[in-house]
């Protein structure tokens, strides 16, 4: 899951992507049109992770070794991707070789090294954290459900910038983020043949993704965008593994299902690979429009997320839980406009 850019990234709101939400007035229109077929290649491609992910944990993984194995492909990829940032994205990546005339390992590993921060490690625990609990969850909850719920994180993430980052936060703006809280039971419904108590597990991710963007916006500028990617999946990685493996045997957290059948290792090798591809589109494109011309577009996702429920699980949310749906995303589309 990716909530990139659901603020307008103004100075006083939340910027969930680091170095990358531009105002109007640092980019030209004319860059838009690629900005957001970008911006929608990312939004429509992140769901097929979480089918995968919803398809690996139905058949027993457990979601924090999913998310293990997203972060392990996470990193690598991305740190594959470096040089080829370096090379011919100058627009994401803050220097190139041929600028510098430094060699690419030494420019990579200054990166590298500018990322290796506490706010930047502390994200990918924070991103560890909500991805393992959101692909726990999927286990159980439909796709489209989990997705419209882990859209509450840009009302928490508002909320937050207010208490941590002293942002300005409106009366208005508070009250909005408090009314997206109860659309959520209308996804729900505990009680009455709804999600029940395993919605909490998306309601966790929800909370720790907006601690992750909040992370974001105080590591802004501690290195590139990719290498704060590689960074935190270092970070998510150890700490997955020391939960997988470093607890009690006998507990849920320690029990590791390694797959036999090759086509489970495929499936768990295209995690990272998804991931990167995916949040890479986003990336540039927030390099060539402001966040709050591209923020329409994340609700994309739950488009893509409800059509491959349809199309792979056989399954389509019902009226109350598209009614919930909409309402969180329109007061999470409201909330976080500028004022």
């Amino acid at each position: 899951m990716a909530l990139s850019g659901m603020t307008d990234g103004t100075p006083t709101e939340p910027k969930p992507v680091a170095d990358m939400a531009l105002t109007s007035d640092q980019v030209r229109p004319e860059s838009y049109g690629t900005a957001f077929a970008l911006m929608a290649f990312g939004m429509l491609t992140i769901p097929f992770m979480d089918v995968v992910a919803k398809v690996l944990a139905m058949n027993g993984m457990p979601g924090t070794q999913v998310a293990f194995a997203r972060f392990i492909g996470q990193g690598l990829f991305t740190l594959a991707l470096l040089p080829f940032a370096i090379l011919f994205l100058p627009g994401v990546f803050p220097q190139s070789a041929s600028a510098t005339r430094q060699p690419m390992g030494a420019l990579i590993l200054a990166d590298l090294r500018a990322a290796l921060t506490l706010a930047n490690l502390a994200r990918g625990v924070a991103l560890a954290g909500a991805t393992a609990c959101f692909f726990t969850g999927l286990a159980t909850l439909p796709l489209p459900a989990s997705a419209a719920i882990l859209f509450l994180a840009p009302l928490i993430l508002t909320l937050l910038g207010g208490v941590f980052l002293k942002e300005r936060l409106t009366f208005r703006r508070v009250a909005l983020c408090v009314a997206g809280f109860p659309c959520v039971l209308l996804i729900v419904r505990p009680g009455f043949d709804g999600l029940g108590y395993d919605a909490l597990y998306p309601l966790a991710a929800a909370f720790l993704f907006a601690v992750y963007f909040l992370l974001t916006r105080v590591a802004s500028g501690q290195g590139s965008p990719l290498s704060m990617h590689v960074i935190a999946a270092v970070s998510g990685t150890v700490v997955l593994a020391l939960w997988l493996y470093g607890g009690d045997p006998g507990s849920a957290g320690a029990h590791v299902v390694w797959p036999t059948d090759p086509s489970a290792w495929v499936a768990l090798a295209s995690l990272g690979i998804i991931s990167t591809v995916s949040h890479m589109a986003i990336i540039i494109a927030f390099a060539r429009a402001p966040a709050s011309v591209l923020a329409p577009l994340n609700y994309l996702e739950i488009v893509s997320a409800t059509a491959l429920s349809f199309v792979v699980f056989g399954t389509f949310p019902d009226q109350w839980t598209v009614i919930g749906a909409m309402l969180i995303m329109a007061i999470g589309y409201i909330a976080t406009r500028p004022e």
